[in-house]
């Protein structure tokens, strides 16, 4: 007895019809999407990056009482930024960054910071960087040891920056 295969006729799956309303309004959403998709990408593009670690907001809670200063130092091209200061025990870190403002890379920045508790200074760290790109940044943590207490005052400065080329 021979087999024979009967060719079934596909079901519709709703008894909706689309017409050119359904269609324009599908392709409105498509734009939408497209637009959002276009501004989210300008508005994260590199030069409006979002900040490294520990250069956000302001702090909250435990270390929002611990306030950073930059101290004025010579004009070596160079913008020093202090990020939020992270307190933990034992150790506890500050985030520093370098932004190069010459028009030639920085084989070296040479960065000093004190860490002070109601007035008294607990500890000091030097701090290098190096190989800052053209208007490029270099970022770094500093470590402090807060057995003795943690700083309600940081402060630092650019104490060297060397350009590329120079001894």
């Amino acid at each position: 007895m021979p087999i024979s295969f009967k060719k079934e006729e596909p079901k519709p799956t709703s008894d909706r019809t689309i017409n050119a309303g359904d269609v324009i309004a599908l392709i409105g959403v498509g734009v939408v999407i497209g637009v959002a998709t276009v501004a989210l990408v300008a508005f994260m593009s590199p030069r409006e990056s979002l900040p490294p670690p520990g250069f956000g907001p302001p702090a909250q809670g435990r270390n929002a009482d611990v306030r950073s200063e930059v101290l004025p130092s010579l004009d070596y091209g160079a913008t020093l930024t202090l990020g939020r200061f992270s307190p933990s025990n034992p150790i506890s870190s500050q985030p520093i960054s370098v932004h190069n403002n010459l028009t030639t890379a920085m084989s070296m920045v040479a960065i000093e910071c004190g860490f002070y508790r109601n007035g008294d200074l607990l500890d000091v760290k030097n701090i290098e960087l190096a190989d800052i790109q053209p208007n490029g940044d270099g970022v770094t943590n500093t470590f402090v040891d807060v057995t003795r207490g943690v700083p309600d005052l940081v402060r630092c400065r650019i104490s060297a920056a060397r350009p590329k080329g120079r001894k």
